[in-house]
Formats: structure tokens, sequence, C-alpha cells
């Protein structure tokens, strides 16, 4: 991603008048983090690390949010602005419509989205993505939970083609529930064709894909993009199907159509691939032409399961499945205390398993 910083011209800085939270505009200025931390009164706000770079820039755009009509203000700034580095701070809980980042006014920036809270959230208000990454958008989160909704049509953050989304420290993708029958790639992140995603520090939990057909990817589907994982936790997600002659795959990670999986660290734990026939991949399932590489973190206590004793022998990976085709390789991580379940029989251990189908 080509990545810019520009000087602030006088139309943006006039915007610094702009009433603070409470009104429907957003307030804009030049301070500096030290100031935006003592400003918010309570525990400093989480240090800035801006997407691609090592340290944040010694001046940016900041503003604060408050209310539905004060994020699509901020929005339209961002998108008017030649600026390349934003910091969005929120500071109430809030109900947005699904919301699509692309299309030219949001090339070449970067976004730090933030809450003033830990427990900051932006609930996904109707069906869809919460947040659409689109081309040569850098987008983070931190310290701020994305709600997403039962009966979803959509993954919870969509990232397409040359896009980037990180999840920092504080930051939690979860609830995010398929409608049966609709898709099988309704999942906490999707990461499509020339993505990228980067969960460092921050936690994807309680996603549930669950159709009647191929349910993939509770957690993640990398559908050809790139999943780096240096720390955080992926946990309580499930793909979840319902008819026999479709399959569950890949509880917490799902890679297909070339995707690509480093994992550096963290955890995946207590994720499930379930299904009344066919499942593979508590943990993570690997399809032919894709790459899972671990050089650390731990895979443990996640579940592939089977409701009927006919489908036994092609019910696998508890913790891993790799498919005939696809790369595997570990070497420094731990796959330990995986379960594979057949029925209302005892589940029995089941960590690394390979085969065609």
């Amino acid at each position: 991603m080509k990545r810019r910083f520009f000087a602030v011209p006088a139309v943006l800085l006039a915007l610094s008048a702009l009433c603070v939270s409470g009104c429907p505009n957003p307030w804009l200025n030049r301070t500096f983090k030290s100031e935006l931390d003592a400003a918010a009164g309570a525990a400093p706000l989480p240090d800035l690390v801006w997407p691609g770079t090592e340290t944040a820039p010694k001046t940016s755009l900041f503003f604060t949010v408050g209310d539905p009509a004060g994020w699509d203000a901020v929005l339209a700034a961002i998108q008017a602005s030649p600026e390349a580095f934003f910091t969005v701070t929120v500071t109430a809980d809030l109900s947005l419509p699904p919301q699509a980042l692309t299309g030219s006014g949001y090339a070449d920036k970067n976004i730090v989205l933030r809450g003033d809270i830990p427990t900051r959230t932006i609930s996904l208000g109707s069906a869809g993505s919460l947040f659409t990454i689109g081309a040569d958008l850098a987008l983070e989160l931190q310290n701020i939970t994305a709600q997403g909704r039962a009966n979803n049509t959509a993954p919870l953050i969509t990232v397409n083609m040359d896009g980037e989304l990180t999840v920092k420290a504080g930051g939690l993708i979860t609830g995010n529930m398929a409608i049966a029958g609709v898709s099988s790639s309704n999942t906490g992140v999707y990461v499509g064709a020339g993505g990228s995603f980067t969960l460092d520090g921050g936690e994807i939990s309680g996603n549930t894909n669950r159709t009647t057909q191929n349910a993939s990817g509770g957690g993640v589907m990398v559908d050809g993009g790139t999943f780096t994982m240096t720390s955080g936790t992926i946990r309580d997600n499930h793909a979840v199907n319902t008819a026999g002659a479709y399959g569950a795959n890949g509880g917490g990670v799902t890679l297909r159509s070339g995707g690509v999986f480093v994992m550096d660290g963290g955890l995946i734990e207590d994720n499930t691939a379930e299904c009344t026939g066919y499942s593979k991949g508590g943990g993570v399932s690997v399809a032919p032409g894709c790459s899972f590489t671990i050089t650390g973190g731990i895979i443990t206590n996640n579940t592939v399961s089977s409701t009927t004793n006919a489908w036994e022998t092609l019910v696998w990976g508890g913790g891993v499945f790799y498919y005939t085709g696809a790369s595997y390789a570990n070497s420094g991580g731990t796959v330990t205390g995986n379960w594979k379940q057949i029925a209302a029989g005892a589940p029995t251990t089941n960590n690394v398993d390979t085969g065609s189908t």
C-alpha cells in the first residue's frame, strides 16, 4: 500500500471550529497524542501504531464521534482530505448500517478506529458487513468491539483486494451469526483475494456460520487473501452444517482459494466444526493450494464432530486439517489437546490430520 502524508490545507483546518461530541459534527484538530490522552480524563488511550509503520507520525488528523450523524460527517471529511493518517475515537456506543469504506476517497489512507473506554462498541444495525474495506485502505481497530447480529447475510468485516485490516489489543470482533442456507462465508472476518488481515493482540470470538450449505470459517475465512496472527485469540467460533450432503470446515479459521495463514503467536481455542455429515478442522482447515505455517502460538481444545456414525471416516482434524495439495508446516507452535467426537460417543484426542476428502 502506498502511504502518504501531507500538510493540512486551510479548508481542513477550518473544520476545527466544529463542535465537540453532542453535536452532529465531529471535532477535528491537530492535537498530539499526549494531549488527546489527557483529554480522555481516565486511563490513557492505547498507543497509536499506524498500519505499516513502526510509530505514529508526529501530526495527524484526530476526530471524536459520539453519534451516527457525527460518524457520517467524519467519513465525509476523511474522503475529502488529502491526508494519509486519521484517528477516530468513539465516545459513545453506536449502531450503524453496513459501512462501505471503498472508492477513491479512501485510497492510500490509514484509519485507526478506537474507543475511549475498553467496552466501547459499534453494533451492526442491519444485515451486511459492518465494515467493507476497499482497495488501498488500511483500517486498524484498537480498544473497540465490532458487534455483529443474529441472522446476518454477510461477514461482520469484509476485506477486499488490496485492503488491510489490523486488530490490536482491545479490538474484539464478535456476535455474527449466519442465516441458515444463505452463504458459506458468513464469518467474523472475510479476507478476499489480495486482502490482508493481521491479528495482533485482539480477539475474534462468539461468531457462528450455521448453514445448510458448506459451512466454513466460523471466525475467519481467508479466501485467497493473507492472514497473519502475531498474538491475540480466536475463541468460541463455530462452523455448523445442518445438512448431511454438505460439510463443515474450520471452526476457527478456514483457508481456501490459495489463502495464506502465518501464525507467529496467539491462541486458537474452543472452536468447533460441527455437521450431520463430514467435518474437517475444528481449529483450522486448509484447502488444496493454500498454506498454513506455524512458528509460534497454541492451538488447543478445538473439536471436530458429526452427529451421525455413518460419517465417522470423514471427520478429521480436531486442531488442524489440511487437504492433499495444501501446505502445512509447524516449526515452533503447539497443537495439543484437540478433539474428535462422533454422535454421542466419547471424544477422542485428535490434533492434526490430512487427506484428500
